[in-house]
C-alpha cells in the first residue's frame, strides 16, 4: 500500500522473535508509520527499507531511505512534528532514537527498544 500511494519501493524485513507487549507493538507500528510518512513527504527517495530484528536484549528498528538526506537543522527543528512524534512514541515504550541524514544519500531512523524493560512492564 505504501508503494502504491507513494511510488517509493519499500522492502520490509523482520528477523527473530518479537517478545513485546501490545503497547510496544503499537508504538513500533506508529514509529514506522510516521517515518514512512516523512519519507513520502520530504525525502525525494526512490527506495526505503524497514528492518526490525531481535538483538537479544533489545529490538532494533531501522527505517532507511535513499533520498536527499535530512539536514541537521531539520532533525533538530522543534517544529518538525513528525520527528517529535517519533521521539515521543519511542519514549513511551522506553526506546531510544537516533536520526541521521547524509546529503544526497538518505536518512536513517534507528530505534532501540530494550526487551528487559518491557518484560518488567508486561
Amino acid at each position: 500500500l505504501f508503494e502504491e500511494r507513494s511510488g517509493i519501493e519499500c522492502e520490509v524485513s523482520v528477523a527473530g522473535e518479537m517478545p513485546v507487549d501490545t503497547d510496544s507493538i503499537t508504538g513500533i507500528y506508529r514509529i514506522v508509520q510516521e517515518a514512512l510518512t516523512n519519507v513520502a513527504r520530504h525525502s525525494n527517495a526512490t527506495r526505503t527499507e524497514v528492518r526490525l530484528r531481535n538483538g537479544g536484549d533489545e529490538l532494533l528498528l531501522e527505517v532507511r531511505d535513499d533520498g536527499r538526506g535530512a539536514t541537521t537543522e531539520e532533525i533538530s527543528d522543534p517544529l518538525s512534528f513528525g520527528l517529535i512524534g517519533i521521539r515521543e512514541r519511542a519514549t513511551v515504550i522506553g526506546a531510544s532514537v537516533q536520526i541521521e541524514g547524509v546529503a544526497g544519500r538518505g536518512t536513517i531512523v534507528s530505534v532501540r527498544i530494550p526487551l528487559a524493560a518491557k518484560a518488567r512492564l508486561a
